[in-house]
């Protein structure tokens, strides 16, 4: 992987990811309000453990990207958090205000990402689905009115906060975003 692929991955970027790259669920938040390091791993464990234990193997960026490991049934998966204290990329460029808006209002935003994973062959698995919902729930345990939107980058699709996570995702459906990856 190239150092720039390696940059993408650590820290992030509004442009579409290739096909075959991780799945990645991103937060864009109004303000930099992260929870401490004894927090997310809290958080991970009420997100992931019911599987098995979850542990975190590292910190990154002096606490600002946490990897933490889950105990599967079929093994073990690495998944890691990212939080930085300024905008995503390069701000959307959404179809309608209502879409843009989270876009040009935060300041800061986290990822729940899985980095060894591959879009492509997860979609051939039919696990795709699967893997963003594991991930979504990290999401849905730290929702508040600071999330503007959820962005998930492979996929191209941002869904506004306002409401609950679920009737946002349901929303989003409803008005005709394709949201097939959550199948």
């Amino acid at each position: 992987m190239s150092i720039r692929g390696l940059a993408r991955r650590l820290l992030g970027t509004s442009e579409r990811y290739a096909e075959g790259d991780f799945p990645s669920v991103v937060l864009l938040l109004r303000e930099p309000e992260f929870p401490k390091a004894e927090d997310m791993l809290h958080i991970a464990r009420e997100s992931w453990g019911a599987g098995g234990p979850v542990e975190l193997l590292g910190t990154l960026r002096q606490k600002a990207s946490y990897v933490f490991a889950c105990q599967t049934a079929g093994g073990s998966m690495a998944i890691s958090i990212h939080t930085q204290p300024q905008p995503y990329g390069g701000g959307g460029r959404e179809p309608t205000e209502f879409l843009q808006r989270p876009w040009d209002e935060h300041g800061a935003w986290m990822s729940i990402d899985l980095p060894h994973g591959n879009n492509r062959k997860l979609r051939a698995e039919k696990a795709l689905g699967d893997i963003y919902k594991v991930l979504s729930i990290f999401a849905f345990k730290i929702w508040n009115p600071n999330v503007l939107a959820v962005f998930f980058p492979a996929e191209g699709v941002t869904i506004p906060n306002f409401g609950e996570l679920a009737s946002c995702v349901q929303w989003a459906r409803r008005s005709g975003m394709d949201m097939s990856f959550l199948d």
